[in-house]
């Protein structure tokens, strides 16, 4: 019988997968996306496509990895074979920042990795694409031409 407001084991193991896949599908996600600018970068074609927000998956994928190892070692204490206690101080010491600076790299990343990016782009000759791009409560996907014709075709598309 379970403790009152406790989940059961089988609960807290169904939760613990969830939250493994959604983190490790987070991580992917963010090294598709540096996969994805980089290869264009590299190229430098006559239109880029970039989904800044995209990089804020690393922070997601790490705050979650935080929390599913803390979920893992609950679920461990409460099997009746936890860590000795210095050892789960000392995870909790290196996953409390891990968590939070996950938390503060959803926001910073993106930006921190498009001006850069946006200002050696418009030293290669690369202008905003405005038409092309897609804004929503802020830009969710911005296309650079090195062209008035790129822009336009990256437009139509």
């Amino acid at each position: 019988m379970s403790q009152k407001g406790t989940p059961s084991i089988a609960k807290q193991v169904a939760i613990l997968i969830v939250l493994t896949s959604l983190s490790l599908g987070a991580l992917v996600w963010f090294g598709f996306a540096v996969a994805s600018t980089v290869n264009q970068v590299t190229a430098l074609p006559p239109s880029l496509y970039l989904e800044p927000a995209l990089y804020g998956m690393l922070g997601i994928g790490l705050s979650l990895l935080s929390l599913c190892v803390m979920a893992l070692l609950e679920l461990l204490a409460r099997l009746k074979k936890p860590l000795r206690k210095t050892t789960e101080n000392r995870i909790f010491k290196i996953l409390q920042p891990v968590l939070l600076g996950g938390v503060v790299a959803i926001f910073l990343l993106p930006v921190l990795i498009y001006f850069p990016l946006s200002a050696y782009l418009k030293n290669q000759g690369y202008s905003d694409c405005e038409d092309a791009s897609y804004s929503g409560l802020r830009y969710q996907y911005i296309v650079f031409a090195k062209s008035e014709a790129a822009c336009t075709q990256a437009a139509q598309e």
